[in-house]
């Protein structure tokens, strides 16, 4: 029998649907439940991290009424966690396995229109990450071409 999934590849069957449920919430992807299990509650334990909020929602664009009179919707995006610091700063972070050209769009736009809240892609990589699983995206992309041009080199 073949697993139900979701357009993203996730596993939507009671066992998919049990790896991904911590504490009563089920998240949407096993990636977003280890990235608090190994990024943010430690960092809540040591006192780094004051609180987080999960799948905060932000208007990228406004809906409005077009030229025929058709009603478009908003333009939004949903963060998977809002992050404030003890020293008061506040992330928005998206966890992301490989983003696709809706998910750098939605991120344009969000720089755009939240200029002073800072947004970041962390991605699990045992190999390029500082020792906790966890990176940058844009760091993780900057490691890999550095390690291929390294290979290269070597070849």
């Amino acid at each position: 029998m073949k697993k139900k999934k979701s357009k993203y590849n996730v596993d939507l069957s009671a066992k998919g649907k049990a790896k991904r449920t911590y504490k009563g919430i089920t998240f949407d992807s096993e990636t977003e439940l280890k990235f608090l299990l190994e990024w943010i509650e430690p960092k809540l334990k040591t006192g780094e991290i004051l609180s987080y909020e999960r799948q905060v929602p932000y208007i990228l664009q406004e809906g409005f009424v077009n030229f025929e009179g058709k009603k478009i919707l908003p333009i939004k995006y949903i963060a998977d966690y809002v992050i404030t610091f003890k020293n008061g700063n506040q992330i928005v972070v998206d966890v992301k396995g490989q983003p696709d050209t809706t998910a750098k769009l939605k991120k344009k736009l969000f720089e755009y229109k939240y200029r002073d809240i800072p947004f970041y892609w962390y991605c699990r990589s045992i190999k390029y990450s500082d020792g906790d699983n966890w990176i940058i995206y844009e760091e993780l992309e900057k490691r890999r071409k550095a390690d291929k041009k390294n290979k290269k080199v070597e070849d």
